[in-house]
């Protein structure tokens, strides 16, 4: 799960490259004229020394041993999504370097001093019984020349708690993340549609289908990661090819996610639907001084018109 909610990001900046400029072409791209844009939006994430536990054993340990505070004045990589509804038929993500988004009066120092259960105490968790158990990881990101390695962790709701509240403590990827994988950065509309026959866009999703052998597991589904590159399971992606195309407005999502399953007692694998980001624009919590806001956040990628 981990790997793969890092892993998504870039294709979905790479899809989003290929559908805009099949959208700018009507239907049509220059390969070579987007092979640029494509670089650009080329992120290189790098998950390791991935760890698993109780909280209710960290709950003395400080914030900031799994979890990285920026410095101030220190730029982070800031993702910009849009939602095919929310703002027309195309959706996009994007990312570039800036400052940290925080809400106003949010002191991203006060996070350096405290423990972890302190931590709970600002998310509303007082008895330290909402999370029950966590996945920290580090991360290496490069992106346009530029690299950074920081401390991230999940957090997972204990039995019988809402499992849709589990959290991404991320504060150098900011912004909005489709971290429920069924929804994340999915071709599904454009594999729906006549751009499927553009020949940069066949090669490109044809070069990410995965081999099936390898999307097994906690990788299983018909969208996988393999060593950092994620796509269609190949046998998916030649029986949606075959799938003959459906006309505009017959292809919308679902209305409602399917149901996910509750985390098992090894740390099994199951998507998040919810992460903390900072200046998510939600309800805040209550401490006036928390830097961290709640979103959901689920979606396809762009559908041509």
């Amino acid at each position: 799960m981990v790997l793969r909610d890092y892993d998504t990001i870039p294709y979905g900046m790479q899809l989003t490259v290929l559908a805009n400029a099949a959208r700018d072409g009507n239907g049509q791209i220059d390969a070579k004229a987007i092979q640029q844009a494509l670089t650009d939006a080329t992120m290189n994430i790098e998950v390791s020394d991935i760890k698993t536990g109780q909280t209710a054993d960290i709950a003395s340990s400080p914030f900031t041993d799994f979890v990285s505070v920026p410095q101030p004045d220190q730029e982070v990589i800031l993702l910009d999504v849009l939602r095919p509804d929310g703002s027309g038929p195309y959706g996009s993500i994007t990312a570039k370097w800036g400052q940290p988004q925080k809400e106003p009066g949010a002191d991203l120092n006060s996070l350096t001093g405290i423990t972890m259960q302190q931590f709970l105490e600002k998310m509303g968790d007082t008895n330290g019984t909402l999370y029950s158990w966590y996945i920290a990881c580090t991360v290496n990101v490069s992106y346009k020349g530029r690299r950074v390695n920081y401390k991230a962790m999940y957090l997972f709701p204990a039995p019988g708690e809402d499992q849709e509240m589990q959290q991404h403590l991320d504060m150098f990827l900011q912004g909005t993340r489709y971290s429920q994988f069924a929804y994340a950065f999915r071709p599904d509309r454009i594999l729906r549609s006549k751009w499927r026959d553009i020949p940069a866009m066949h090669d490109w999703l044809a070069a990410h289908a995965m081999p099936d052998d390898k999307c097994t597991g906690a990788n299983a589904g018909s969208m996988c990661c393999v060593n950092g590159l994620c796509g269609l399971r190949k046998s998916d992606f030649d029986r949606r090819m075959k799938i003959p195309i459906k006309p505009l407005g017959t292809d919308a999502p679902p209305a409602t996610p399917p149901a996910v399953q509750s985390p098992g007692p090894q740390g099994a694998v199951r998507p998040l639907s919810q992460r903390y980001e900072l200046g998510a624009p939600t309800a805040p919590l209550t401490n006036s001084n928390a830097a961290l806001r709640p979103r959901r956040m689920q979606s396809e990628m762009p559908m041509p018109s």
